[in-house]
């Protein structure tokens, strides 16, 4: 695990982290200037519960996502199929192993086209869909790769229904939202 020094001290990269606490409830009370009698904990996690209830629909009805306020990325459902689903399997596993790669980096490609995983999204047929949260390098947050977003059971759920009810949805990369470096070979 990656050490990222705080002012609070340390934390351990992979670490989960809860981050609604009393001390979030202490800011939003003191940028709203209200006293905890005026504005209880309880309160502020039904707020953030509910609009976390609301943007989850939203992603459901609109394909092209939810962007998140002061370009923190886009939270949308994305299609997408499996590495190890590919039609060109064959091909693009015997492109890695005649690449000039570093030995330990093929072996970690080659890992993903050749291990079955296991999937926990919905498919139709050989498509999956889940709710992604496209924040890496589009996010203007110094720690954005620090943060992950978990779509709850409701939304999982939600999505299942919509995707048997005949909803298609956008098939997004990273690459739509940001350009990265790849490997040329790769």
């Amino acid at each position: 695990m990656q050490k990222i020094e705080t002012k609070k001290g340390i934390i351990l990269r992979g670490q989960k982290v809860q981050v609604l606490d009393n001390e979030l409830c202490k800011k939003i009370r003191a940028r709203l200037k209200m006293t905890r009698r005026q504005l209880s904990n309880a309160d502020i996690y039904k707020v953030i519960k509910l609009s976390n209830i609301e943007i989850g629909n939203w992603m459901l009805e609109n394909t092209e996502g939810f962007n998140v306020f002061k370009n923190m990325g886009v939270l949308a459902i994305s299609e997408y199929t499996p590495v190890n689903l590919k039609p060109d399997l064959e091909e693009s596993i015997e492109r890695i192993k005649n690449s000039s790669l570093p030995t330990f980096l093929k072996e970690r490609i080659l890992k993903k086209y050749t291990k079955p995983q296991r999937y926990n999204n919905y498919s139709t047929y050989e498509n999956y869909a889940r709710p992604m949260w496209f924040n890496k390098k589009n996010c203007s947050s110094k720690k954005a790769d620090v943060y992950r977003w978990e779509p709850s059971k409701e939304l999982k759920t939600k999505l299942a229904k919509k995707i048997k009810s005949g909803m298609h949805y956008q098939r997004y990369t990273f690459q739509d939202f940001y350009s990265s470096r790849t490997h040329p070979e790769i």
